[in-house]
């Protein structure tokens, strides 16, 4: 790939913008993976926080599209673990009227 081309190719939204250009009833997604050197014993005790960090990092996207838009948006946050077994911590956030 030449360099013009690689200057050329669009970046993917901000989160930001996701959440800015939500139709009613979509959500958008952040997920942060949980270390995986975290012991069992130790999940309960970091989940917590791992997830007020996700919701803390999302806030200010919803807080942005909510003075733009006039538009409701709720913040879910919770955690996942795949089949692979890796644990994720998940904020989704949902715009919720038109």
């Amino acid at each position: 790939m030449s360099r013009d081309t690689a200057t050329k190719q669009l970046r993917p939204p901000s989160f930001a913008h996701q959440v800015l250009t939500l139709g009613p009833g979509e959500s958008a997604c952040r997920t942060k993976p949980i270390d995986q050197t975290l012991t069992i014993a130790r999940i309960p005790e970091e989940m917590p926080a791992l997830r007020q960090q996700l919701r803390n990092a999302v806030t200010p996207a919803v807080a942005r599209a909510k003075e733009a838009t006039g538009n409701v948006y709720s913040i879910e946050v919770g955690d996942v673990q795949m089949p692979s077994g890796m644990l994720y911590a998940v904020a989704v956030v949902t715009r919720t009227n038109d």
